[in-house]
């Protein structure tokens, strides 16, 4: 039998940006403390399961051709007068695992279509918020297992960033959907390819998975790496986040001070948590690559940061609080549906990828980019170095344009 799961595994409830069927209540809604520094809290919004809250997601049992009933809150805890679009939208998985909701306008995939739901806007004043009631219908012939999809919240019209006449954004909530069909258990997951990185004295190996079975899997094992006569250079242990069924995404592992060669061979070992299933793949002659900076060239548009420093914004040690200053220079045309993310390395393994502006249009000339920044859960032990990007699609097929280090590191014993 599908076994129910008592916690989400790897949720991922905020996208920067982010349910469905009649309104039966206007509840008023007092001020969100989860809202991020780096959005503005004169739009803040929120967006949750009624039943169980803020920052919690949705779990329905149902059987082939039966209908189960979600109800979700949209709500305005800004200052102004807002309206908001709520949709739903397919569900992926994130690097390294975990929950992420595709972007607006995103192609219903199979589960998602069983929500009954069309794409609606609120216009909501001032602590007013709109309970809606949805139905899912499972089909007659839907097979076993655990179907992930989600309904988000955002903004429908994107809005000046503070200190940015030319950017603007809009923020998103997504709420994750797991819909449980009961039968057989098949966890099944595959390694298709892997790749190489060389990132000045930092080898980083990305190695794709796609779950192919029916329930959500969380592989933990590790990469080897080899040299081109075999000798062990360095060894990875990994513990991943959840991958969902139907999903492809990739996971990270990094060395540092690898001797050169030209070509390199990974040897991968994972296990599903409850040891069922074990995947071993070995990628001979790997040659890295170098990682593309401070140009888009695939778009004909010279991109880059002339300019970019984050520093501490608070006085603890470790600091709870970080700030972003920068400037984004496009030499070229307008760049549409970009995203600005910080990206955080925890020993050269990626561990945060932090959206500072989603779905904005980069101008021509020199634009500034202000945020704050927290890592979810803290620094603990290990040396922690950051990025800042430039992106263009959603977070399951992204380009990324523009990758600059960040000459900033946190070192915790």
């Amino acid at each position: 039998m599908v076994k129910r799961r008592s916690t989400w595994p790897g949720v991922l409830g905020l996208v920067t940006l982010a349910f469905a069927l009649a309104m039966v209540s206007t509840p008023v809604l007092q001020a969100q403390e989860a809202t991020p520094a780096a959005f503005s809290t004169e739009r803040a919004i929120t967006f949750y399961p009624t039943e169980t809250g803020f920052g919690t997601f949705i779990e329905l049992h149902l059987s082939p051709g039966e209908t189960g009933h979600m109800s979700l809150t949209v709500g305005n805890t800004g200052h102004v007068e807002q309206t908001v679009r709520v949709y739903a939208v397919p569900a992926g998985t994130a690097v390294n695992g975990g929950f992420q909701a595709l972007e607006h306008g995103a192609e219903p995939d199979y589960q998602t279509s069983w929500i009954d739901y069309e794409e609606s806007d609120y216009k909501l004043v001032p602590e007013e918020g709109r309970v809606l009631k949805i139905d899912v219908h499972v089909p007659d012939d839907a097979l076993p297992g655990e179907y992930v999809t989600a309904m988000a919240a955002e903004h429908a019209d994107a809005y000046d960033i503070e200190g940015s006449d030319l950017i603007k954004q809009r923020v998103r909530w997504a709420v994750p959907i797991l819909i449980v069909i009961p039968g057989e258990a098949q966890p099944a997951f595959t390694l298709p390819d892997a790749s190489l990185e060389d990132r000045e004295g930092l080898l980083i190996a990305s190695v794709s998975l796609e779950n192919t079975g029916n329930v959500i899997v969380r592989p933990k094992g590790e990469v080897r790496l080899l040299s081109p006569d075999g000798t062990v250079l360095g060894v990875s242990s990994l513990e991943l986040l959840s991958f969902y069924p139907g999903t492809s995404s990739s996971f990270l592992a990094a060395w540092k001070n690898v001797p050169q060669s030209e070509t390199f061979t990974l040897q991968v070992v994972l296990a599903n948590e409850d040891g069922s299933v074990t995947v071993q793949e070995t990628f001979p002659d790997l040659v890295p690559t170098l990682p593309q900076m401070e140009t888009a060239q695939s778009t004909g548009v010279t991109l880059g940061f002339p300019s970019a420093e984050l520093t501490p914004l608070t006085d603890d040690n470790p600091p709870s609080m970080l700030q972003l200053h920068a400037n984004i220079a496009n030499n070229g045309e307008p760049i549409e549906n970009a995203r600005v993310s910080i990206v955080t390395y925890q020993d050269g393994v990626e561990v945060d990828r932090y959206p500072v502006m989603q779905a904005v249009t980069i101008p021509q000339g020199t634009t500034p980019v202000q945020a704050r920044y927290a890592l979810p859960g803290g620094f603990t032990s290990g040396t922690y170095t950051f990025d800042v990007t430039i992106e263009l699609g959603d977070m399951g097929t992204q380009t990324i344009l523009v990758t600059h280090k960040l000459e900033f590191e946190v070192t915790v014993p």
